[in-house]
């Protein structure tokens, strides 16, 4: 379970990270994946998310038998 949480602040982290524009222009803009957003909101989608998937992973991994 703890590496969910490693995994969820390290994606959160990297999407709200404001990146600079590469042209020089006076009007170009410094823009990040998520400008607006709380962190929390961010981190709870992305932890809940992962969850769900590994979950799913396990479920689905059930339908198949093991190879003898």
């Amino acid at each position: 379970m703890f590496i969910y949480f490693i995994l969820t602040g390290v994606s959160t982290g990297l999407s709200l990270v404001i990146f600079k524009s590469s042209g020089a222009r006076w009007n170009s803009v410094s823009k990040a994946v998520f400008n607006y957003s709380n962190w929390t909101l961010i981190w709870t989608i992305l932890f809940v998310y992962a969850i769900q998937v590994s979950t799913f992973a396990v479920f689905f991994g059930q339908f198949f038998k093991r190879g003898n």
